[in-house]
């Protein structure tokens, strides 16, 4: 049973603020540390989302990690990125992975109102309505991680989502107004 901390939000502000100021961090820590042991979590999950932007950014999250593994040695300790270049070209991979037991990998949200094509949301594959990257497929984000970023495919856990996407399109494919209300 892990702890899991984060999720969807519009900034890593409040990420940042505790990475970035030792004071705070320990704080956390301790904080953590009491949650943990009040109810007997087996680790801790971390969502830093969005995922860092910037390689300061990214300092500041791979350094969570490798104080949140100094700390809690024993403990299972997870986080969750994406698979695209977009969010995931601003931190040490290998510090991440010596970091933690096991990537979430979010392997979704591969099409909506900023890509301009009705495409689905975690395609296995590459969709013919987008050239194979990364940034629209399971199938590519997994082999950027394990081929460019020399993932250990034993670290990483995918995370598929169930949800559907609306485009008011005739068909899979088909383009339509780039972030337009309705799509």
């Amino acid at each position: 049973l892990l702890l899991s901390l984060g999720g969807e939000a519009d900034n890593a502000d409040n990420w940042l603020s505790i990475a970035r100021h030792p004071q705070y961090l320990m704080r956390f820590y301790a904080e953590l540390e009491n949650l943990i042991v009040q109810h007997g979590y087996d680790g801790i999950d971390i969502d830093w989302e969005p995922s860092p932007l910037t390689d300061e950014d990214g300092v500041a999250y791979t350094s969570m990690l490798k104080g949140l593994r100094a700390r809690f040695p024993k403990m299972v300790l997870t986080t969750a990125l994406g698979a695209s270049e977009y969010w995931i070209s601003h931190h040490s991979w290998k510090d991440v992975f010596d970091s933690v037991d096991y990537v979430n990998v979010m392997v979704y949200t591969y099409s909506g109102a900023w890509g301009g094509r009705a495409a689905y949301a975690s395609n296995l594959h590459p969709p013919s309505a987008y050239p194979p990257q990364p940034e629209f497929s399971v199938e590519e984000g997994m082999r950027n991680l394990i081929v460019n970023h020399k993932a250990p495919p034993a670290k990483l856990l995918m995370g598929i989502t169930f949800w559907a996407s609306r485009f008011a399109v005739n068909k899979i494919g088909d383009p339509f107004p780039i972030n337009q209300p309705g799509y």
